[in-house]
């Protein structure tokens, strides 16, 4: 082959021209191929961190949640006790005003006892004197007790019947606050004898 015939010179130009083409573009290809390794494992890289990210707020969600139920525990143990209380107050209350309403009670029975006693030993024939019956304190409604407010122990009939008028009023209305106080000196003594369970007129 005749490597001086302008023809064949000009095709081994051309080829080289060619293969210094082919291998720019190799090269560019390889760039390319590196560029977009690098563009890849930088989105991968971002794509872990946002994975990470979005752990971390899942983990700080669900921490908030156990707060979130920490709290309503608690609020439910506020309610509860509230509750508790309340109920227990109202127990306490009640018990109480049975306790009050039973002392009251035990009282006028015990003066109503003594009271029965000696009517029947009155009409057996027998006299008692009024030095030897002890009646019980009847305390006013509420509680107090009458000795507490510095009123005379009504120990027994002759105490009763020798209060001063401004003694029995006192009496009277302690007994009986939501009334009016009768104007005879003997409907006050029979109404205090009926409140402490003596005479049960």
């Amino acid at each position: 082959m005749d490597i001086t015939n302008p023809t064949i010179l000009g095709l081994f130009v051309l080829l080289a021209h060619i293969e210094t083409r082919l291998e720019d573009m190799e090269d560019q290809m390889q760039r390319s191929n590196f560029t977009t390794d690098r563009r890849l494992s930088r989105m991968e890289e971002c794509l872990r961190r946002i994975e990470m990210s979005s752990e971390g707020i899942e983990g700080r969600i669900e921490d908030m949640d156990s707060r979130f139920d920490e709290v309503d525990s608690k609020l439910e143990d506020i309610d509860t006790d509230m509750l508790t209380d309340g109920i227990n107050d109202a127990i306490k209350e009640g018990f109480d005003e049975l306790s009050k309403e039973g002392l009251d009670l035990t009282a006028m029975n015990h003066n109503s006892n003594i009271y029965l006693t000696i009517k029947d030993e009155q009409q057996r024939g027998n006299h008692i004197p009024w030095g030897d019956i002890s009646l019980a304190e009847v305390p006013f409604p509420g509680g107090r007790k009458p000795t507490t407010l510095a009123l005379p122990l009504l120990n027994n009939p002759m105490v009763i019947d020798s209060l001063s008028n401004n003694v029995l009023l006192q009496y009277y209305r302690g007994y009986y606050p939501q009334k009016d106080v009768p104007e005879s000196r003997d409907k006050r003594i029979k109404a205090i004898w009926k409140a402490i369970g003596w005479k049960l007129v």
